[in-house]
């Protein structure tokens, strides 16, 4: 954990916690296909920032301010990347990190936690 954990309500964060050690390993390598250099690309989880090559550009992601929720997004992360177009996945995880630092973290981590039905409800 970083310094979130001291500012978060202790349940919240029990929950948090909970809820990332239920989920599998990563990955230690997960690939995508970026268009522009027509060629597969990789990111390595354990190296810490996110960095996507898209359209001749490098995209970090800096996944490290949604705090205790960051090994979710990176579960995301990597599902999106089997299934999604790479640039969606950038621009999704850019809105996610945006919502957390324009509402609070708490905001998210009440999203990630709450089941469907509840999570038109979070503030």
């Amino acid at each position: 954990m970083n310094t979130f954990a001291a500012e978060l309500d202790p349940e919240l964060l029990a929950e948090i916690v909970n809820v990332s050690a239920k989920l599998p390993p990563l990955p230690s390598v997960v690939r995508y296909f970026d268009d522009f250099s027509n060629e597969t690309r990789s990111i390595r989880w354990d190296e810490g920032d996110v960095v996507l090559h898209l359209d001749g550009a490098r995209i970090r992601l800096e996944l490290w301010k949604l705090g205790p929720a960051e090994p979710i997004m990176r579960q995301i992360m990597t599902d999106w990347l089997s299934r999604h177009d790479p640039h969606t996945v950038a621009i999704n995880a850019e809105r996610t990190i945006k919502f957390a630092e324009d509402q609070d973290i708490e905001a998210l981590l009440d999203l990630v936690i709450s089941p469907p039905h509840e999570a038109r409800t979070v503030d």
